[in-house]
């Protein structure tokens, strides 16, 4: 995307992604995500993303440790789901727990807890 739209990020020392900007499309975002900084896209394609989609039957892909980076985003049939790193100091960052649901494997629920929730309850 263009420069200067709102909510864009970009990364200015990453050799192939210099002058790119992104931002989350809010019509396949799920609610509360958010994007603070460049997430790290790879710098060439591998066909990775294609071969799963090719599978079939693969509902979502989760990484993690991304720092300010927590958000699920649909594409291509595929649910993207992006973890903030595990830190105190990361705004957001805290630990994703995934449920899987082995009796209804096209469904799942996610959550994030962060370090904030945890020391807002006292439990620091």
């Amino acid at each position: 995307m263009p420069p200067g739209t709102p909510g864009a990020v970009t990364k200015d020392d990453a050799v192939v992604h210099i002058g790119k900007y992104f931002a989350l499309d809010p019509e396949n975002t799920v609610p509360g995500s958010f994007m603070g900084e460049f997430p790290c896209a790879p710098s060439r394609n591998t066909g990775e993303f294609a071969a799963m989609r090719g599978q079939g039957n693969v509902r979502a892909i989760a990484v993690g440790h991304d720092h300010l980076n927590g958000f699920i985003v649909r594409h291509q049939g595929i649910n993207i789901i992006n973890t903030p790193g595990c830190m105190p100091d990361v705004e957001g960052g805290g630990a994703r727990v995934i449920t899987l649901h082995e009796s209804d494997t096209s469904r799942y629920e996610s959550d994030v807890y962060t370090f904030e929730a945890f020391w807002a309850a006292g439990r620091a």
